[in-house]
């Protein structure tokens, strides 16, 4: 994984537009709040025709609020810097593969920060 060499950087320079990275902190902020915003608008209109209630609303939440930001990032990835979204590391070759390691390193990620809340005892799992 980290042996190969990695065409991230170099097609990131290959960019129309390069910014300042302090500028480039600002856009992504910007791009995660308003992103978010739009996405908790759309779930209080979908909620409205739809009857959701309890345990469903709170994955639905963080389904429609995060698929807003991703789209902002990859509209601004193709029009605004004028690169293609694969540039962004979503290459074909081994998707699969490379999707379900990185689901299975997350998934493990997340295990141990909960033992480790459970080991003390920050959290109780009944």
């Amino acid at each position: 994984m980290f042996g190969q060499k990695l065409n991230l950087f170099d097609e990131a320079r290959a960019a129309k537009v390069k910014l300042n990275w302090v500028i480039s902190v600002i856009i992504s902020f910007l791009m995660i709040v308003i992103g978010q915003l739009i996405g908790q608008i759309f779930l209080i209109i979908f909620s409205k025709y739809i009857a959701i209630q309890g345990i469903l609303m709170m994955p639905l939440f963080l389904i429609f609020t995060s698929i807003f930001p991703l789209l902002l990032c990859f509209t601004w990835v193709k029009f605004v810097e004028k690169r293609r979204i694969r540039t962004l590391g979503l290459s074909p070759d081994r998707f699969i593969f490379k999707f379900l390691r990185g689901f299975l390193i997350g998934f493990l990620m997340f295990s141990c920060v909960t033992l480790l809340m459970y080991i003390t005892g920050t959290i109780e799992i009944s």
